[in-house]
């Protein structure tokens, strides 16, 4: 199961007023940053959307998740001890969209402290709420096939075959579809995302990961 570290936080310039949210997404080397306005309203339900929204970033929900917040209420809620009425809708929500993880992991962090990650989401949040504009920024690591991010969906010959949690799934499906492990003669393309590698394999023969080791394929 892989892990991703999530840190969101939301921002509000007179609270109520505009409203904005930052969050942070990392996966094996991948990461997310987003500063998105999200409207008029109140610093609590920035904080809450910012985690909302960072959840449904998240497309393959089988991970270990670690969010970490500042938010007591955000805390709170994930751990069952707040219980604002006025909030409910976003409450649950929030507790719907974490109930989909593989595992969530809650990390409480100080505010305006010494963490860095948790400084740069609220410089976004505020970002986005002074200047009502939104704005993403995505790195994408070299990969390679052993480290690819898993799962990935298996297209041959431009039909989807399956989808693989590991190179031990990929060996299965390749073996069950009658495919040579050779190192001639195939056509191998990595559609590289935050949440799957897409494989797309034509002509017939594929090229077992060892022997594309260090290159890539986009």
């Amino acid at each position: 199961m892989f892990k991703v570290t999530i840190y969101t936080d939301g921002a509000c310039i007179g609270n109520p007023g505009p409203m904005g949210i930052g969050f942070i997404l990392q996966c094996n080397g991948h990461q997310l940053k987003v500063a998105r306005y999200i409207g008029e309203g109140t610093n609590n339900v920035a904080e809450l959307t910012a985690v909302i929204e960072a959840f449904k970033a998240i497309k393959n929900k089988k991970v270990h998740a670690v969010l970490h917040t500042d938010s007591q209420l955000v805390y709170g809620f994930l751990k069952g001890t707040s219980k604002a009425r006025a909030l409910r809708h976003y409450a649950e929500e929030m507790k719907k969209l974490a109930a989909e993880f593989g595992k969530l992991e809650v990390v409480k962090v100080t505010a305006h402290a010494d963490d860095t990650m948790n400084n740069t989401v609220d410089k976004l949040a505020r970002k986005a709420a002074k200047t009502k504009k939104s704005f993403e920024e995505r790195n994408k690591p070299r990969l390679t096939m052993s480290d690819a991010f898993f799962p990935w969906k298996l297209y041959i010959n431009n039909t989807l075959t399956d989808e693989a949690n590991s190179l031990e799934d990929v060996r299965k499906i390749l073996s069950r579809e009658g495919l040579k492990l050779a190192a001639r003669g195939a056509e191998i393309k990595f559609v590289d995302t935050l949440d799957y590698t897409v494989l797309k394999i034509e002509n017939g023969i594929f090229v077992w990961p060892e022997e594309l080791k260090g290159k890539r394929y986009v």
